[in-house]
């Protein structure tokens, strides 16, 4: 490490291509009155006080509206990781290399914040940053229950018969209830130091802390339907606080 740089505790990214065939024009489209990636930018009102945000995209339009909405960090995304087969984690690679270099400093740790989780508030990016801090984790990601999609109910076709994915050895009926909990990740909150996004080109280290958040909390937009969906669910909340 240089020891003349400046480190710095937290890199926030919020990742937002401007490509999507599902819902065009996703992280700018309306999203209870205001683009959906703003949500997002929203709820860094506290924690950019403190911390560096940066929004990396490969679409003026949508660093435009980070513009219009006060984040002050942009990065312009290379065209060869804009691409449907891009990985994430590249994306945030390149973010962090970017953000060292131009502000001359290092950074520990690095916060992932996708647009397509609205419902991610404030509050759970600071519960998470929590119970990251807590222990001597390397990673942190955000759960949700899969509920009914359970793996011991799910099946691979082979020859046009289904078959178990695990093999129980038996076929599992039991309900949903009595089943072992299973979780899986919600794609809303990513923690990890900066060492695993650098050298191991991973958000998950071997002493990863788990986040649970809600069912609602957790809708990732993927679709029409999603996003609809997601829409219904922020305004019902917001009415009933």
């Amino acid at each position: 490490m240089d020891n003349k740089k400046i480190v710095k505790k937290y890199l926030i990214v919020i990742p937002a291509r401007g490509g999507s065939k599902s819902v065009p024009k996703k992280n700018i489209k309306d999203f209870a009155g205001k683009p959906l990636i703003c949500h997002t930018i929203d709820s860094l009102e506290k924690l950019k006080q403190h911390y560096d945000c940066v929004l990396t995209s490969d679409s003026r339009e949508i660093l435009d509206v980070a513009t219009k909405h006060n984040l002050i960090h942009k990065l312009v995304r290379p065209n060869y990781l804009a691409e449907d087969n891009s990985l994430s984690i590249h994306v945030i690679k390149h973010a962090l290399l970017k953000m060292q270099q131009l502000n001359d400093c290092i950074y520990e740790n690095i916060i992932m914040l996708q647009p397509t989780s609205p419902l991610r508030s404030e509050k759970h990016i600071l519960e998470a940053i929590g119970l990251y801090e807590s222990k001597n984790f390397d990673s942190l990601v955000s759960l949700v229950e899969v509920g009914g999609n359970h793996p011991f109910r799910m099946k691979r076709i082979i020859d046009s018969k289904a078959v178990n994915f695990i093999d129980q050895g038996f076929e599992d009926m039991r309900p949903r209830q009595v089943l072992p909990k299973v979780y899986i990740r919600n794609g809303a909150l990513y923690i990890s130091k900066k060492e695993l996004i650098i050298e191991d080109e991973s958000f998950i280290g071997k002493n990863c802390a788990s986040y649970l958040m809600t069912t609602n909390d957790s809708i990732n937009i993927d679709s029409s339907l999603d996003f609809d969906f997601a829409e219904f669910m922020y305004n019902k909340i917001k009415n009933q606080q």
